[in-house]
């Protein structure tokens, strides 16, 4: 017997600017709104809880700027790593 996937169904409100925006966005990929929105929907819950909050805005500004200056450290870290070795080239 086949079971059917559960799925949800979602109704959204949002003011027509970003309505706009999103659609733009859509076409830039090549994709339907709804395909963009249920991509993001599956990274989204892919997250862990830090970042998840960190995207809601849960922390605030001071947790914000000090949660983007980890990332920028780790993100120039992993380059510095990465062309040292030359396995990859530097941009």
């Amino acid at each position: 017997m086949k079971v059917a996937k559960r799925r949800l169904l979602l109704h959204v409100n949002l003011r027509e600017k970003t309505v706009k925006t999103f659609e733009t966005i859509s076409d830039q990929m090549g994709m339907k709104p709804y395909t963009l929105a249920s991509r993001l929907m599956r990274w989204f819950v892919q997250q862990d809880d830090g970042i998840r909050e960190r995207i809601l805005g849960l922390h605030g500004p001071e947790e914000a700027k000090h949660a983007a200056e980890i990332i920028l450290k780790r993100i120039a870290s992993e380059n510095a790593d990465s062309t040292s070795d030359g396995s990859r080239l530097a941009k």
